[in-house]
């Protein structure tokens, strides 16, 4: 397998917009090493139903069904965006070692992901998984990951569920984009949420955990077996199975309206000094202790080399599907107490982490089931440049037209575009400020949607 080893200087709380918030806001993620190109998930975890009116059950990463309804371009050798390696610490007093040979002190306690599954970009008919008005519940987790056992040590994977609607302030905290986003992001994403954290302490050593209380929470304490490690630790990786068990009919039951976080942390059962080398990107040194890497969505192409390669990939900006970080120097207490005492909602990189769902939807016949199609809202929106619409056909059609007018019910623009069974994609030019209507007439059957430009 080829080895490739990267050092990106990612923007896990993205730097506001000021010189004096660039330096408050925490850096992460600060070495990773890339995977196998577009490292898959095993087919059989990565199934994913048609949740219909009634019961239903489904597995997936909210992370990548967001990237993959959006049109981004997962596939191809140079995906838009790929899964790296980044290590997982409680404790984060250990270093990992990078392609150059130098060390670095591990940034990552806490990784994670938050998921809604309100979200229209969840399956490809863009229909909610469940209304607002139903609960569901979180039978088992699935984490993509790398776990290096070196030592017949003991260690643990502690993994949290927490839940609560996104008002519930004794279990999320919200951050708003003007003081910790930059564009492109800041313009259409106009807050971040993330997980409440008790813990936090200027001191090596104390553990931290979920802020929110018991009735919104819940622990599960996973001893990783020889069989979850993969003897490397580059380019390699397994999935690891962690149930939720104990609700009603199974797992955890999420209140109708509420949105599910899962976040973890690696706890070694032996001994690790300062600075010792728990994790190695370098084939010239190998780790003598055991050592964890999650797997995360993290942008390649463009490669990140400025803010304004960071691209709204991972997120839709009327959910909040989107990422969790929690990093050393928030729990040594180095930032503001808002950010040591919350998990970060991270829109630019995320863990691979699939959630077993399972319940029972109001959501009733949807678009697809009566139309025969399916349109997707415009993704950016409010854009400024261009944009790109996704559209799903059950089955094939005659004919599908595309017309983009303006308020006034003038036509802008208006095409021909694919009328095969499956999901295509528009790609919009640039307009002048102002609300727009684009609609999707299919045998003649029309669905509009609105969009602004800005």
């Amino acid at each position: 397998m080829k080895k490739i080893y990267l050092s990106i200087a990612a923007l896990a709380l993205c730097v506001g917009a000021s010189a004096q918030n660039a330096a408050k806001a925490p850096s992460t993620h600060t070495e990773r090493g890339v995977l196998a190109p577009n490292a898959k998930i095993p087919a059989k975890v990565r199934a994913q139903a048609k949740a219909q009116g009634g019961a239903f059950a489904i597995q997936l990463d909210p992370i990548e069904e967001v990237m993959t309804q959006k049109t981004v371009d997962l596939t191809s050798s140079t995906p838009q965006e790929d899964t790296f390696l980044t290590t997982v610490f409680m404790d984060s007093t250990v270093s990992l070692v990078t392609s150059t040979g130098t060390t670095r002190v591990n940034d990552d306690i806490f990784l994670g992901t938050t998921f809604d599954p309100k979200s229209i970009y969840l399956q490809s008919t863009f229909v909610p998984i469940v209304s607002n008005s139903d609960s569901y519940n979180i039978d088992s987790i699935f984490i993509q990951a790398s776990y290096v056992k070196k030592t017949a040590a003991v260690d643990t994977l502690y993994t949290w569920l927490v839940w609560g609607d996104s008002t519930n302030t004794n279990v999320y905290t919200k951050f708003a984009n003007t003081s910790v986003w930059v564009a492109p992001i800041s313009s259409w994403r106009k807050s971040v949420i993330g997980p409440k954290i008790m813990g936090a302490i200027g001191a090596a050593g104390n553990k931290v955990g979920p802020a929110a209380p018991a009735t919104n929470m819940k622990l599960v304490k996973y001893v990783l077996k020889s069989i979850d490690s993969t003897g490397l630790g580059y380019g390699f990786s397994k999935i690891i199975s962690i149930p939720f068990t104990g609700g009603a009919p199974a797992g955890v039951t999420i209140p109708a309206g509420n949105i599910v976080s899962c976040f973890y942390t690696f706890v070694p059962g032996g001994t690790h000094t300062l600075n010792q080398a728990m994790y190695s990107f370098s084939t010239s040194v190998v780790p003598t202790i055991n050592g964890f890497c999650g797997i995360i969505w993290n942008q390649s192409s463009p490669q990140v080399n400025a803010v304004s390669d960071y691209l709204p990939y991972q997120v839709d900006k009327d959910s909040w599907n989107m990422g969790v970080n929690y990093s050393k120097k928030q729990r040594h207490a180095q930032y503001s107490a808002t950010y040591n005492n919350a998990a970060l909602g991270d829109l630019t990189t995320a863990p691979r982490m699939f959630f077993s769902v399972t319940g029972n939807s109001s959501v009733g016949i949807k678009e697809i089931e009566n139309k025969g199609f399916a349109l997707g809202q415009n993704t950016p929106n409010p854009f400024n440049g261009e944009s790109n619409v996704a559209y799903m056909l059950d089955k094939e059609a005659h004919t599908a037209t595309f017309t983009v007018t303006d308020v006034m019910g003038r036509v802008i623009s208006t095409q021909s575009v694919d009328a095969t069974k499956g999901t295509h994609t528009v790609n919009l030019n640039a307009q002048a400020a102002g609300v727009y209507y684009y609609s999707l007439n299919v045998d003649g059957v029309v669905t509009t949607k609105k969009m602004i430009a800005q």
